[in-house]
C-alpha cells in the first residue's frame, strides 16, 4: 500500500512553482497604468479601454484603427512625461525657494539667540543689582524709623503752629474791624479772643475780664480807658503773631535737620525706585528676546519641515519618471513585435589565408681541384 503524502511537503513544493507571467501581458499592462496616469484632457480611461486590445497585436495584425489607438498611447505618453517633468520643474524651484528661507531664518535665529544671551546676562546683573538695592533701602528704613516717627512728630506740630498763627491773625482782623455793631458775629469774634486771652500764658488774667466788657461795647461807645485796652489788646495779638512766626520757623529749622538725617534712606529708597525700574525692563526686554527666540525656531521648523517635503515629493517625481521611462520602453517593445521570422544574420566573410614563404634551395657549388686550391 503507498505511503500517504504529507500535506505540509505538498504545500511547500506548491509554493515552490514560481508563476509564470506572459511578458507581453505585462509590458501591456504595465503601458496602460502609465496612460491611466495621463492628464484628464487625454481621457486616459478611453484610450487604457482601447489600447488593452491594440497593444498586444503585431505589426502584421493591426489595423488602421489599432494604429490610431497606438498613436493616442504615444500621446497620452509623452503628456504624462510632461506633467512629471513640470512638477519636477516646480518641486525643484520650491527646494529652491525653501533652502535660501531656510539659510535667512538661521540667521535670524542666530541673531536671536546671540541676543537672547545679551538680554540673559543683563537680566541676572539687574536682579543683582536690585536685590543690593533691596537690602540697602531695608537697612536704611530699619535705621530710619524712630526719625521718622520723629519727623512725622514735628509735622504735626507745625501744622498746629501754622493754625495758631492763622487764628492770631484772624482775632486781629476781627478786633480792627468786626466791632462797629454789637451783632451775632461780632459776639462771636469777642468771645474767641476772650477765650485766647484766658489760654495765653504771657496774658494777665485780669486783661481777659477787661476785654470781656471791652469788646461788648462799640467803638463809639468806648471810654478812654477802653479805648486803651483795646489798643493793647491788639499790641498783644501782634506779638502773639511774632512769637507764633518765630516758633513756626524754629520748627522748620528742626524739620530740614530731621530731613538731613533721613538723606540716606532717601538716597536708599530712590535706588531702589530706579533699580526696580530697571530690572523691570530687563525683565521685558528678556521676554522678548525669548519670544523672538520662539518665534525664529518654530519658523525654522517650519521651513525645514516645508523643505522635507520638498524634497519627498522630488523623490516620489524622480520614482514617477523612472516608471514612465520603464512603461515608454515597455510601449516601445510591444510596436516593435512581429510575426515576422527576425532577419537572418549575415554571414562573416572569413578573413583571407595568409601563406607562409618557402626559403629557396641554397645553390650547390662545384668542388674542384682549382677550387680547393
Amino acid at each position: 500500500m503507498p505511503a500517504k503524502r504529507n500535506a505540509s511537503s505538498s504545500a511547500a513544493s506548491k509554493a515552490k512553482v514560481r508563476k509564470v507571467v506572459d511578458p507581453v501581458v505585462a509590458a501591456v499592462e504595465e503601458v496602460c497604468k502609465m496612460v491611466e496616469k495621463a492628464p484628464a484632457t487625454m481621457s486616459p480611461n478611453l484610450v487604457v479601454l482601447t489600447a488593452r486590445k491594440a497593444l498586444p497585436l503585431v505589426k502584421e495584425d493591426r489595423t488602421w484603427m489599432h494604429s490610431q489607438v497606438l498613436d493616442w498611447v504615444r500621446q497620452a505618453l509623452a503628456a504624462r512625461k510632461a506633467a512629471i517633468e513640470a512638477e519636477q520643474k516646480e518641486v525643484q524651484g520650491t527646494i529652491a525657494d525653501v533652502d535660501l528661507k531656510r539659510a535667512a531664518a538661521a540667521k535670524v535665529m542666530e541673531s536671536a539667540k546671540a541676543v537672547l544671551e545679551t538680554k540673559t546676562a543683563a537680566n541676572t546683573a539687574a536682579t543683582e543689582v536690585l536685590s543690593t538695592a533691596t537690602a540697602k533701602a531695608k537697612e536704611e528704613a530699619s535705621k530710619v524709623k524712630p526719625i521718622v516717627k520723629q519727623k512725622n512728630a514735628a509735622d504735626t506740630d507745625l501744622k498746629n503752629m501754622e493754625e495758631h498763627l492763622a487764628n492770631i491773625r484772624s482775632m486781629k482782623e476781627s478786633l480792627a474791624t468786626a466791632f462797629h455793631e454789637c451783632d451775632k458775629n461780632s459776639k462771636q469774634a469777642a468771645d474767641k479772643i476772650v477765650s485766647f486771652l484766658k489760654k495765653a500764658p504771657a496774658a494777665d488774667a485780669s486783661l481777659s475780664v477787661s476785654a470781656a466788657g471791652v469788646l461788648a461795647k462799640k467803638a463809639a461807645d468806648l471810654s478812654q480807658f477802653e479805648v486803651m485796652t483795646r489798643d493793647y489788646i491788639g499790641k498783644f495779638l501782634d506779638s502773639s503773631a511774632a512769637q507764633a512766626e518765630k516758633d513756626i520757623s524754629e520748627q522748620k529749622t528742626k524739620i530740614a535737620t530731621i530731613c538731613e538725617s533721613m538723606a540716606d534712606n532717601v538716597s536708599a529708597q530712590k535706588a531702589l525706585e530706579e533699580t526696580t525700574a530697571a530690572s523691570e525692563k530687563a525683565k521685558g526686554e528678556l521676554k522678548d528676546a525669548q519670544t523672538a527666540v520662539r518665534e525664529s525656531t518654530d519658523k525654522c521648523d517650519q521651513i525645514e519641515r516645508d523643505f522635507i517635503s520638498a524634497e519627498a515629493n522630488r523623490e516620489v517625481l524622480v520614482f514617477d519618471m523612472e516608471m514612465f521611462n520603464a512603461a515608454n520602453a515597455a510601449f516601445d517593445t510591444l510596436l516593435a513585435r512581429s510575426s515576422a521570422p527576425p532577419p537572418e544574420p549575415e554571414p562573416v566573410a572569413a578573413p583571407p589565408a595568409v601563406l607562409a614563404a618557402t626559403p629557396a634551395a641554397e645553390a650547390s657549388l662545384p668542388v674542384s681541384a682549382t677550387d680547393v686550391i
